[in-house]
């Protein structure tokens, strides 16, 4: 029997590193003690880097349209690059 889910979900093939894999599937799998299940705890964690990094963009854009005629500041980009996705926890990256 499948889970309802908040919102509508899409089924996708990912490559995931080994190491990885066995780390979800000890903390969250069928022998964890959280009993999560591995696809919730990728799901949650997807969601949870998605949401903050769309947060940090909408501040570096709220700053990039708050500075003289649109100019960016010294130094800053329109958008993060995605090698700062994972940087901070939730602090934004210049």
């Amino acid at each position: 029997m499948s889970r309802k889910h908040e919102e509508s979900v899409v089924s996708r093939h990912i490559e995931v590193f080994e190491s990885d894999w066995e780390f979800l599937q000890q903390h969250f799998g069928r022998s964890s003690e959280a009993k999560l299940g591995v696809s919730v705890a990728i799901r949650q964690m997807i969601r949870k880097g998605v949401r903050d990094y769309q947060e940090r963009l909408a501040r570096r854009l709220d700053r990039l349209r708050g500075s003289e005629a649109g100019v960016a500041p010294s130094g800053a980009t329109p958008l993060p690059s995605l090698d700062k996705f994972f940087k901070g926890s939730g602090e934004d990256t210049q």
